[in-house]
Order: C-alpha cells, then structure tokens, then sequence
C-alpha cells in the first residue's frame, strides 16, 4: 500500500523549505490552490512530428495545471525515489519548452514553426543515449536533461508524478490521462534501445500511477512491474557495485538508484502478496544496501559522498542528529519489506529456510527494527493528527508502517503455524495477534475517515491490513462453533479471544463499514469484493452453526461483552491479563546482543547463523 496517497485531506500547510533555491535549480514561484481543473484544448499538433512525439507534446498546453499538481505533491509525497529538487528543476525545463510554443496565456494558438522546432530538439535529445560520465556533478547532470537537451522521458516523468498528485490529491479533480506517459515511454525505447537512469524513474512512476488507475490485480499493473524490474535488472541496479569507488556511475545517481531499488523492491512485495504470486526481485539475487540517511538536498550537493552521511539510526533517540528525512520511509519500507519476502517463501512454499527457528529469528528482527526506529516515525494510536503532526500525510505514513508491523507479527505467526502443521484457528497467540491488527485497522480507518473523509484510502486500509486477519478469526469462529468448543459459561471460550457473541459482531462491523466505504468505480472494487463475500460466507457459517446448538448449551445474555469497537483496547487489556492468553514471545529478541541499528537489522549475516 503506498503511503505517500491520501485521496481526501484538507488543503496541507505549504513548507516553506521546498521554495528554497536549490545550488542547480530556479526558485519555484508561490502555489495558486487548486479549484476546478480548466484547461483549453490541445493546439493541433503538425502531423510532421512523430506520432509518439505528438502524444507527449499534446499535454504542454496544460502546463500551468501540471506545474500547480506537481509542486503540491512534491511538498507532501513520502514515498518518490527521485530527489525533489531534481524534479523541480526538470518541471521548470518543462514550463520553459511549453512557454517556447506558447509565451501567451495558454490560450493563443501555437505557432508551428516554434512546436516543429521544439520537437526537433526533443527528437535529437531522445536520440542520443545518456552519458553520465563518473566525474559529473548534479549541476552539469541537470544540464544534460533541461535546454535543447530536454528530452521526451523528462517530459513523461513530469507528467507522470502530476498523473500521481491527481490520485493523490484531494484538491485536485484532474482525471489525468496516461497517453502522454506511455508514448514517452514508447518513444525513448525507440530512440534508444538501452535503458537510462531518467527512463527508469519515468517506468516506476508509471507502474504507480497504473496501480492506482488500474488496481493491483490489472494485468497492466503486473506487466508495467515487470518491465521495470527487467530493466533494473539489465542496468545491474539490484546489486551494489563491488567497488564503488571504482563505478563508472557518479555517487548522487548511484544513491538515486538505491532509493529506486528500494520502492521497487517494496511494491513487488506487496504485489506478490496481493496476487499470491512469487516475487520477482528475490533478495537471495540481489545485493543493494539500505538507502543512506540524508536529505534530497544532500544527495545533490556537490562532493557529497557516503563519507559524509550518516548510515546508521542509532537505537532510541541516542543518535547525533534526531532529524527526519524523506529517505527514512524508505528506509525502514525496504528493511519491512525483506521481512515480508521470507512470510511469502513460507506461504508461497519457495522458501528454502523455513524452520521454525529462522521464522522465529525474523520475527526478532521485526520487533528489534520498530524498537529501533525513532519516534518521529512511530504511530501513536493515543494522540490526534491534528495535534502532533504537521501534515495528514505524515500521520497516513506512520499509521500504515504501524499496521506494516503488525501484520508482519501476524504474519510471522501464521508461518509457524504452518511449519509446525499447527491449525491456526487453534493458535491462540495468532487469535489474538489477529484481533488486535483488525480492531487497530478498524478504529485508525474510522478515525482517518472522520478527520479526512479519506474513503478510498481508508477501503484500502481496511482491505489490505484487517480483511486477512479478520478471514482467519471468522473461520476460527466457524470451527469452535462447529466443534462444539465454545463453552457457554465463560466470556471467552477455550481458543477465541473474546466471546462469541462479541467477536462475531465486531467481524459483522468490518464487514459493513467496509461495504459502504467501496465505491464500485474504485480499481480495487473486485479485489475487496471477493474477500468480503468470503468473509460474509464464514460469518454466516458460524451464525448456521451456532443456530444449530441447543438454547440450553447457548450462553447467557449477561455473560456477554457488548462493548464497542472503540473500547476493544480495554477488552485486550482483560485479555492479556488471562493466563491463557499470555504473550509469549515468538521470537529469540532476548538471547540477542543489542541495541541494534536499522541496518544491523538488514544485515543477514549477523542473524542467519547455522541451524
């Protein structure tokens, strides 16, 4: 799920930080709100030009609506690999090339002469391969891309990202079309068979915006991923060179790379676990470290290297500098995602460690990486978005890396049961792991829904974090019932965490929020449809069976727990006090040396040992 989308939120506090003059860029001027979108027609483009061409150059006349949507985004998004201030001075080569055809208002026609000549230039340009040499600087790099060098992925990444903030938005009402995108894409394959760097950040921008368009289950979604990951593969991006100092890459593009390599690595995995499929960038064939702790601007300063950055996140608040950077939501999304590569091998059946032990080590490293991470990333269910954070995206950023970790937990859990051939309805720690991530899930998104009216976001949430967990406490309740172990003088039976009664209603909730959150425009409508009806098949199978037992074994009204959803914390309170239901450890944390640092953690070496 991409943590940097947020369908409805009010129009965010603008950061003054991103209007700052970069050491290579331009100013960018202040950001006119975004109201309804307008825009003239596109000028007739001659037919002389490539048609491919003609596509891409069709969008400049809305140039000032792509500019407004970019500029917002870029202040928000948490999630882009491509460093902001690059960006912005790649739209602002952009405005340049549209203003070069149309210097007026947007509603003057565009002189021919002055388009032809425009795509001429594009033409040359995208003909050209890109050569970086290892000596260039960020400032000769923009050089390379923006004037009469402007090349056609430029102009496809730009719109790209605006395709994104469209989505992303919720003052915008764009329905942005991918045309554009796809002929840049097509164009500079034409022009030049091998990939670039710029080619590649416009394919991955691409794969989300298809994402978003088309859902996680389209066919375009699962191809767009696989040809970038073809090409990442191709440019050698998923290995860290051998000797980098000796990289024909310069420094600033090689860390782009492992910021690319990072957000590719993390939407495959999430890919893999929604299609069931196995993933397509393996960690056991890939070697990129994780992406340094450094601000955009630095990945840009001239001499910048490595040296300079401070790799490490020491353990709770010990480190030098307490300052968050974009490059941290990477970070700790690529370590989970590691994480959730060795649940799917368990589920998927391709793993090739999956004894108990080394689950059990995994899920170690889980609750060492959330012990480590500092607590301007951590969610905190107790606080109020409006009260301790700057901007919504930031609290959807947090809650979604809170909801990581608990279905990781949940997940972990589920692999032992499976390793050991134990039933998972009859795990009782997996039950309440289970319980816990639903009713999380279900409060934050009635919350989120509440503060933000953020309905798509939220049917995600939902879909994505509670639906699983909630589909095996539902069959749980289906078996007890079934087999005769709900006993009716307690509030809880012998297995399930709550009591019947109580658990079945809470399911019955997250079924029917989750029912009137879905629109059935939504690209993922299929998708929550088919794992609802699922869900609403084991309600209705234990609902059967609990009809079927006599009213003398059915447990009184008053032995009942009634409270709300918003109350379900108290209730797990009561519920760890149960000796039953005590919290065992699942892995080894304690026998571990610590503190450790997140890229300790990434470090397989220090936690894989000999079985």
């Amino acid at each position: 799920m991409d943590m940097g989308n947020l369908s409805a939120l009010p129009t965010p506090t603008l950061d003054d930080n991103i209007h700052q003059h970069y050491a290579f860029g331009s100013p960018t001027p202040p950001i006119d709100p975004i109201h309804q979108a307008s825009a003239s027609l596109p000028t007739p483009v001659p037919c002389s030009i490539d048609i491919r061409l003609r596509q891409v150059l069709a969008h400049l006349p809305h140039i000032k609506i792509i500019s407004r949507l970019v500029r917002r985004w870029l202040q928000v998004c948490l999630s882009c690999p491509v460093p902001r201030p690059l960006l912005l001075d790649l739209l602002v080569a952009v405005e340049s090339a549209a203003h070069r055809c149309n210097p007026g208002d947007g509603n003057t026609p565009v002189d021919d002469a002055d388009l032809g000549q425009l795509a001429e230039d594009i033409h040359n340009a995208s003909s050209q391969p890109l050569v970086v040499p290892r000596g260039l600087q960020p400032t000769e790099f923009f050089q390379v891309l923006t004037g009469r060098n402007l090349r056609a992925e430029s102009i496809g990444l730009v719109l790209s990202v605006a395709g994104n903030a469209a989505f992303g938005l919720l003052e915008s009402d764009v329905v942005f079309s991918s045309t554009g995108i796809d002929a840049a894409i097509a164009f500079a394959k034409e022009q030049y068979h091998d990939p670039s760097d710029v080619l590649l950040w416009l394919r991955y921008e691409n794969f989300v915006l298809t994402r978003n368009c088309c859902g996680y289950e389209s066919y375009r979604t699962w191809a767009r991923s696989g040809r970038l990951i073809n090409d990442l593969f191709a440019m050698n991006i998923h290995r860290d060179p051998e000797r980098p100092q000796a990289s024909d890459t310069p420094w600033f593009l090689r860390e782009i790379q492992t910021r690319l390599f990072a957000c590719m690595y993390e939407a495959d995995k999430s890919l893999s676990r929604v299609l069931g499929k196995l993933p397509r960038l393996p960690r056991q064939y890939c070697s990129r470290r994780l992406p340094l702790k450094i601000s955009d601007e630095n990945v840009l300063t001239a001499g910048f290297t490595s040296d300079d950055a401070i790799v490490n996140m020491p353990h709770l608040g010990s480190c030098i500098r307490q300052e968050s950077f974009h490059s941290d939501w990477l970070r700790i999304r690529y370590l989970f995602a590691t994480f959730r590569e060795v649940v799917l091998g368990v589920r998927l059946g391709a793993s090739g460690q999956s004894s108990e032990s080394f689950i059990r080590r995994t899920s170690s490293r889980i609750q060492a990486a959330w012990e480590a991470l500092p607590t301007y990333l951590c969610y905190n269910p107790v606080c109020t978005p409006n009260t301790t954070l700057s901007t919504p995206y930031q609290y959807l950023a947090q809650l979604l890396l809170y909801l990581e970790y608990l279905d990781l937990q949940f997940s972990t859990q589920q692999a032992l049961c499976y390793t050991s051939g134990k039933d998972a309805g009859g795990d009782t720690k997996l039950l309440k792991l289970g319980l816990t991530l639903v009713t999380t899930t279900a409060n934050a998104a009635r919350v989120f829904c509440r503060r933000f009216g953020a309905s798509t976001d939220t049917a995600l949430m939902l879909w994505f974090y509670g639906l699983p967990s909630a589909l095996v406490l539902a069959d749980a309740l289906a078996n007890t019932t079934e087999g005769g172990m709900d006993t009716p003088t307690a509030n809880r039976s012998v297995m399930l965490p709550l009591s019947w009664l109580e658990l079945h209603r809470q399911l019955s909730v997250l079924s029917a929020e989750l029912e009137v959150l879905v629109d059935s425009t939504d690209s993922n409508y299929a998708l929550y449809s088919k794992q609802k009806e699922t869900l609403s098949r084991q309600l209705d199978r234990a609902l059967h069976a609990r009809l079927e037992v006599s009213p003398s074994k059915s447990p009184q009204s008053g032995e009942t727990s009634t409270a709300p959803l918003s109350d379900i914390d108290k209730l797990i309170a009561e519920m760890t006090e149960d000796e039953s239901f005590a919290d065992v450890p699942t892995g080894d944390l304690e026998s571990s040396a610590g503190p450790w640092t997140l890229d300790d953690i990434f470090d397989d070496s220090l936690w894989n040992g000999p079985e």
